[in-house]
């Protein structure tokens, strides 16, 4: 197959899947480069935040190789067939690591996607009523998102609940105005349903960027503490969302890591 052919076959935005050694791999084709490109250009393209670059020998098909491969589910003290989990918390990972501010980009809907079966899946086999997100932009709103999708498409099912723990007032004032207004709206309509709670960890806000970043960490700790299991979707960097798995594996808490 030539590199043209290749490029027919599998167009940018196409989502591929493997499994290896019985794990899922799950990844996008967001661009190519040939071999012939410099290794510093390689590395660029490999740093992107969220991305899956094909890389593509001149030779074609036959030699070429995928890096930065995308999703694994892993569990950690986890058992969705025997255990019920009745509370469930997400983190994860701002918009720069997930592809980009765009919440329709490939690899926030296709995250997007698998929260959504995982949840439901929940929901019907562990008894998962509650849900709490953090309200930060990237995966914090996506999995509200996907939480409001399945609380509208239950109907008069037995409700599921919706919490946004907010770490202080205006956390989102410093936003683009379109993150804003978007931020909002998600609060209003999660206040709109009867099982639906915003909970300030702070009441005030914070006097210096020292106490906004101290109280994200803690409003990740309320999180970890209020759950029966997190739910992270992580891609091993340093940040907020390694340090809201290391709490849980201190206090103990089983976790479903989405390894991107």
């Amino acid at each position: 197959m030539t590199i043209q052919e290749m490029k027919t076959k599998y167009p940018i935005n196409t989502m591929l899947h493997r499994r290896n050694a019985g794990t899922d791999y799950y990844y996008f084709v967001t661009g190519y480069v040939s071999e012939t490109e410099t290794q510093e250009k390689q590395l660029q393209l490999r740093m992107k935040g969220g991305t899956r670059i094909i890389l593509l020998p001149e030779s074609g098909l036959d030699q070429f190789d995928i890096f930065d491969m995308g999703l694994q589910i892993q569990q950690r003290n986890v058992d969705l067939k025997n255990m019920t989990y009745k509370k469930v918390a997400f983190t994860g990972h701002r918009p720069n690591k997930i592809g980009g501010y765009g919440r329709h980009n490939p690899a926030r809907t296709f995250l997007r996607t698998k929260l959504k079966e995982i949840c439901e899946y929940m929901i019907q086999n562990c008894g998962t009523r509650e849900f709490m997100q953090g309200m930060a932009q990237g995966i914090d709103q996506d999995a509200g998102k996907v939480i409001l999708q399945i609380i509208e498409e239950r109907g008069e099912e037995e409700p599921i609940a919706l919490f946004a723990a907010v770490p202080y007032p205006s956390q989102e004032s410093t936003w683009p105005n379109e993150a804003q207004v978007y931020y909002r709206n998600m609060l209003d309509t999660i206040c709109d349903y009867d099982l639906g709670k915003i909970v300030y960890v702070h009441e005030d806000r914070p006097r210096n960027k020292w106490d906004a970043i101290k109280w994200l960490d803690e409003r990740n700790h309320y999180m970890v503490d209020w759950c029966d299991l997190l739910i992270a979707v992580w891609n091993g960097t340093k940040g907020g969302t390694s340090n809201c798995i290391d709490y849980a594996k201190k206090v103990g808490k089983p976790i479903l890591l989405l390894k991107i």
